[in-house]
Protein backbone atom coordinates (compact mmCIF):
# COMPACT_ATOMS: atom_id res chain seq x y z
CA UNK A 1 0.00 0.00 0.00
CA UNK A 2 2.87 2.38 0.74
CA UNK A 3 3.97 2.11 -2.89
CA UNK A 4 0.73 3.78 -3.97
CA UNK A 5 0.33 6.30 -1.20
CA UNK A 6 4.01 7.18 -1.16
CA UNK A 7 5.50 7.87 2.25
CA UNK A 8 2.33 7.96 4.34
CA UNK A 9 4.30 9.36 7.27
CA UNK A 10 5.78 12.26 5.34
CA UNK A 11 3.92 14.70 7.58
CA UNK A 12 2.67 16.72 4.61
CA UNK A 13 -0.89 17.33 5.72
CA UNK A 14 -1.02 21.05 4.93
CA UNK A 15 -2.63 20.31 1.59
CA UNK A 16 -4.98 23.26 1.28
CA UNK A 17 -3.45 25.81 3.69
CA UNK A 18 -6.37 27.94 4.91
CA UNK A 19 -7.96 27.87 1.46
CA UNK A 20 -10.08 24.75 1.79
CA UNK A 21 -12.94 24.79 -0.73
CA UNK A 22 -16.09 26.82 -0.15
CA UNK A 23 -19.46 25.69 -1.39
CA UNK A 24 -19.67 28.63 -3.80
CA UNK A 25 -16.33 27.62 -5.35
CA UNK A 26 -17.64 24.13 -6.00
CA UNK A 27 -20.92 25.46 -7.36
CA UNK A 28 -19.02 27.77 -9.71
CA UNK A 29 -16.77 24.92 -10.84
CA UNK A 30 -19.73 22.66 -11.62
CA UNK A 31 -21.43 25.43 -13.56
CA UNK A 32 -18.37 26.40 -15.63
CA UNK A 33 -16.75 22.95 -15.81
CA UNK A 34 -13.94 23.02 -18.41
CA UNK A 35 -14.13 26.83 -18.56
CA UNK A 36 -13.66 27.25 -14.82
CA UNK A 37 -9.92 27.99 -14.88
CA UNK A 38 -10.45 30.71 -17.49
CA UNK A 39 -13.61 32.36 -16.16
CA UNK A 40 -13.70 31.96 -12.36
CA UNK A 41 -13.78 34.93 -9.99
CA UNK A 42 -11.41 33.46 -7.39
CA UNK A 43 -8.02 34.92 -6.54
CA UNK A 44 -4.94 33.22 -7.95
CA UNK A 45 -3.92 31.69 -4.60
CA UNK A 46 -7.44 30.38 -4.03
CA UNK A 47 -7.41 28.77 -7.48
CA UNK A 48 -4.06 27.12 -6.80
CA UNK A 49 -5.25 25.42 -3.61
CA UNK A 50 -8.69 24.66 -5.03
CA UNK A 51 -7.02 22.88 -7.93
CA UNK A 52 -5.35 20.58 -5.41
CA UNK A 53 -8.74 19.73 -3.95
CA UNK A 54 -10.25 19.08 -7.38
CA UNK A 55 -7.37 16.77 -8.27
CA UNK A 56 -7.58 14.96 -4.94
CA UNK A 57 -11.33 14.47 -5.43
CA UNK A 58 -10.79 13.15 -8.97
CA UNK A 59 -12.93 15.96 -10.37
CA UNK A 60 -10.28 17.08 -12.88
CA UNK A 61 -7.36 15.55 -14.70
CA UNK A 62 -3.87 17.03 -14.50
CA UNK A 63 -4.59 19.07 -17.63
CA UNK A 64 -7.46 20.74 -15.70
CA UNK A 65 -10.14 19.15 -17.87
CA UNK A 66 -13.17 17.80 -16.05
CA UNK A 67 -13.36 14.08 -15.34
CA UNK A 68 -16.28 11.68 -15.73
CA UNK A 69 -16.73 12.04 -11.97
CA UNK A 70 -17.62 15.69 -12.47
CA UNK A 71 -20.17 14.77 -15.13
CA UNK A 72 -21.71 12.26 -12.74
CA UNK A 73 -21.94 14.81 -9.93
CA UNK A 74 -23.53 17.34 -12.26
CA UNK A 75 -26.08 14.65 -13.13
CA UNK A 76 -26.79 13.84 -9.47
CA UNK A 77 -26.74 17.46 -8.31
CA UNK A 78 -24.95 19.27 -5.51
CA UNK A 79 -27.78 18.61 -3.06
CA UNK A 80 -27.44 14.84 -3.34
CA UNK A 81 -25.63 12.90 -0.63
CA UNK A 82 -24.56 10.56 -3.42
CA UNK A 83 -22.47 13.36 -4.94
CA UNK A 84 -20.71 14.07 -1.66
CA UNK A 85 -20.29 10.37 -0.98
CA UNK A 86 -18.38 10.03 -4.25
CA UNK A 87 -16.26 13.07 -3.41
CA UNK A 88 -15.30 11.95 0.09
CA UNK A 89 -14.44 8.43 -1.12
CA UNK A 90 -12.12 9.93 -3.73
CA UNK A 91 -10.60 12.28 -1.16
CA UNK A 92 -9.97 9.33 1.18
CA UNK A 93 -7.64 7.98 -1.51
CA UNK A 94 -6.28 11.15 -3.07
CA UNK A 95 -5.86 13.56 -0.17
CA UNK A 96 -3.22 12.86 2.52
CA UNK A 97 -5.04 15.25 4.86
CA UNK A 98 -8.46 13.66 4.45
CA UNK A 99 -7.00 10.16 4.75
CA UNK A 100 -5.20 11.11 7.97
CA UNK A 101 -8.36 12.71 9.37
CA UNK A 102 -10.75 9.87 8.52
CA UNK A 103 -8.47 7.23 10.00
CA UNK A 104 -7.68 9.03 13.26
CA UNK A 105 -10.67 11.14 14.25
CA UNK A 106 -13.22 8.64 15.55
CA UNK A 107 -16.99 9.00 15.58
CA UNK A 108 -19.05 10.55 18.38
CA UNK A 109 -16.05 12.05 20.17
CA UNK A 110 -15.50 15.78 20.47
CA UNK A 111 -12.15 17.07 19.20
CA UNK A 112 -11.31 20.61 20.35
CA UNK A 113 -9.14 22.70 18.07
CA UNK A 114 -6.09 22.42 20.36
CA UNK A 115 -6.38 18.64 20.50
CA UNK A 116 -6.45 18.41 16.72
CA UNK A 117 -3.44 20.71 16.48
CA UNK A 118 -1.53 18.47 18.90
CA UNK A 119 -2.45 15.36 16.92
CA UNK A 120 -1.16 17.03 13.77
CA UNK A 121 2.03 18.12 15.53
CA UNK A 122 2.57 14.60 16.93
CA UNK A 123 2.16 13.22 13.42
CA UNK A 124 5.03 15.44 12.33
CA UNK A 125 3.18 17.94 10.21
CA UNK A 126 3.65 21.69 10.33
CA UNK A 127 0.90 24.28 10.03
CA UNK A 128 -1.52 22.76 12.53
CA UNK A 129 -3.83 25.82 12.85
CA UNK A 130 -4.15 26.15 9.06
CA UNK A 131 -4.80 22.42 8.71
CA UNK A 132 -7.50 22.45 11.38
CA UNK A 133 -9.11 25.49 9.78
CA UNK A 134 -9.18 23.62 6.47
CA UNK A 135 -10.85 20.63 8.12
CA UNK A 136 -13.42 22.92 9.74
CA UNK A 137 -14.19 24.50 6.38
CA UNK A 138 -14.66 21.07 4.82
CA UNK A 139 -17.07 20.16 7.63
CA UNK A 140 -19.16 23.15 6.56
CA UNK A 141 -19.66 21.51 3.16
CA UNK A 142 -22.39 18.85 2.81
CA UNK A 143 -19.60 16.37 3.56
CA UNK A 144 -20.48 17.06 7.19
CA UNK A 145 -23.84 15.34 6.72
CA UNK A 146 -22.36 12.00 5.66
CA UNK A 147 -19.76 11.34 8.34
CA UNK A 148 -17.07 13.97 7.85
CA UNK A 149 -17.97 16.01 10.91
CA UNK A 150 -19.80 18.99 12.32
CA UNK A 151 -18.18 22.08 13.80
CA UNK A 152 -19.02 23.73 17.08
CA UNK A 153 -18.37 27.46 17.33
CA UNK A 154 -17.74 29.67 20.33
CA UNK A 155 -19.41 32.82 19.13
CA UNK A 156 -17.81 33.14 15.68
CA UNK A 157 -14.65 31.20 16.50
CA UNK A 158 -14.28 27.56 15.53
CA UNK A 159 -13.96 25.48 18.71
CA UNK A 160 -14.23 21.76 17.94
CA UNK A 161 -15.28 19.00 15.53
CA UNK A 162 -17.44 15.95 16.19
CA UNK A 163 -18.00 13.26 13.60
CA UNK A 164 -21.43 11.61 13.38
CA UNK A 165 -22.16 8.56 11.24
CA UNK A 166 -24.06 8.72 7.97
CA UNK A 167 -27.48 7.55 9.10
CA UNK A 168 -28.59 6.05 5.79
CA UNK A 169 -25.48 5.26 3.75
CA UNK A 170 -25.96 4.44 0.08
CA UNK A 171 -25.21 0.82 -0.78
CA UNK A 172 -23.69 1.84 -4.12
CA UNK A 173 -21.44 4.43 -2.49
CA UNK A 174 -20.21 1.65 -0.18
CA UNK A 175 -19.58 -0.57 -3.21
CA UNK A 176 -17.78 2.30 -4.94
CA UNK A 177 -15.53 2.79 -1.91
CA UNK A 178 -14.68 -0.93 -1.82
CA UNK A 179 -13.69 -0.93 -5.48
CA UNK A 180 -11.69 2.29 -5.16
CA UNK A 181 -9.73 0.87 -2.27
CA UNK A 182 -9.24 -2.51 -3.95
CA UNK A 183 -7.66 -0.71 -6.88
CA UNK A 184 -4.95 0.92 -4.78
CA UNK A 185 -4.40 -1.38 -1.80
CA UNK A 186 -2.98 -4.75 -0.98
CA UNK A 187 -6.45 -6.16 -0.30
CA UNK A 188 -6.87 -7.05 -3.98
CA UNK A 189 -10.47 -8.05 -4.69
CA UNK A 190 -11.18 -10.40 -1.80
CA UNK A 191 -10.99 -9.83 1.94
CA UNK A 192 -12.42 -10.86 5.28
CA UNK A 193 -15.38 -8.91 6.59
CA UNK A 194 -13.51 -8.11 9.83
CA UNK A 195 -10.83 -6.32 7.81
CA UNK A 196 -13.27 -3.46 7.29
CA UNK A 197 -13.23 -2.84 11.05
CA UNK A 198 -9.50 -3.37 11.64
CA UNK A 199 -7.97 -0.36 13.39
CA UNK A 200 -4.44 -1.80 13.47
CA UNK A 201 -3.62 -0.35 10.05
CA UNK A 202 -3.96 3.40 10.44
CA UNK A 203 -3.94 4.19 6.71
CA UNK A 204 -6.67 1.71 5.73
CA UNK A 205 -9.71 3.79 4.77
CA UNK A 206 -12.69 1.46 4.58
CA UNK A 207 -16.30 2.68 4.28
CA UNK A 208 -16.55 2.00 8.01
CA UNK A 209 -14.00 4.74 8.74
CA UNK A 210 -15.45 7.07 6.14
CA UNK A 211 -19.13 6.80 7.04
CA UNK A 212 -19.30 5.21 10.52
CA UNK A 213 -21.16 2.05 9.50
CA UNK A 214 -21.57 -0.57 12.24
CA UNK A 215 -21.17 -4.34 11.73
CA UNK A 216 -24.87 -5.17 11.49
CA UNK A 217 -25.54 -2.38 8.99
CA UNK A 218 -22.47 -3.30 6.93
CA UNK A 219 -23.50 -6.94 6.85
CA UNK A 220 -26.96 -5.93 5.64
CA UNK A 221 -25.50 -3.62 2.99
CA UNK A 222 -23.10 -6.27 1.68
CA UNK A 223 -25.81 -8.93 1.56
CA UNK A 224 -28.09 -6.53 -0.27
CA UNK A 225 -25.36 -5.66 -2.76
CA UNK A 226 -24.64 -9.34 -3.37
CA UNK A 227 -28.31 -9.94 -4.21
CA UNK A 228 -28.83 -6.82 -6.33
CA UNK A 229 -25.42 -6.63 -8.04
CA UNK A 230 -24.12 -10.21 -8.25
CA UNK A 231 -21.86 -9.27 -11.17
CA UNK A 232 -19.98 -6.90 -8.87
CA UNK A 233 -19.82 -8.52 -5.43
CA UNK A 234 -20.43 -11.71 -3.50
CA UNK A 235 -20.55 -12.10 0.26
CA UNK A 236 -20.45 -15.30 2.31
CA UNK A 237 -21.52 -15.14 5.94
CA UNK A 238 -21.53 -18.27 8.09
CA UNK A 239 -20.30 -19.38 11.50
CA UNK A 240 -16.81 -19.93 10.14
CA UNK A 241 -16.51 -17.79 7.03
CA UNK A 242 -17.13 -14.09 6.57
CA UNK A 243 -15.67 -13.14 3.22
CA UNK A 244 -16.30 -10.50 0.59
CA UNK A 245 -15.26 -10.84 -3.04
CA UNK A 246 -15.32 -8.18 -5.72
CA UNK A 247 -15.26 -8.95 -9.44
CA UNK A 248 -11.75 -8.20 -10.80
CA UNK A 249 -13.29 -7.72 -14.25
CA UNK A 250 -15.17 -4.69 -12.92
CA UNK A 251 -13.78 -1.40 -11.61
CA UNK A 252 -14.84 1.69 -9.72
CA UNK A 253 -15.83 3.46 -12.94
CA UNK A 254 -18.31 0.67 -13.63
CA UNK A 255 -19.80 1.22 -10.18
CA UNK A 256 -19.93 4.97 -10.73
CA UNK A 257 -22.06 4.37 -13.81
CA UNK A 258 -24.59 2.49 -11.67
CA UNK A 259 -25.13 5.43 -9.32
CA UNK A 260 -28.16 7.48 -10.25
Amino acid sequence: MDSFFGNVHSGNLNRYSHFAPRIDWIRQFLELKDNFFMKNNLGSVMVRFFKRFLLDADLIYKNCQCSYTTDKICQLGMNSNLSWGIIVVNLSIGSPLVRWYLTRVIFDENYPKLRLCKMIDDYGSKGGPDIVSALAQMCNLPLGDIGFGKCIYNRKNFASITRHKWEEPSDLIVLYSLYKFAEVSGWQYGFKFEKLFDNSEAEVVSPVKIFGIDKKSMSNILNGLAVNYPDFISAAFSLDIQSVKLNPLKNSMDVLKLIA
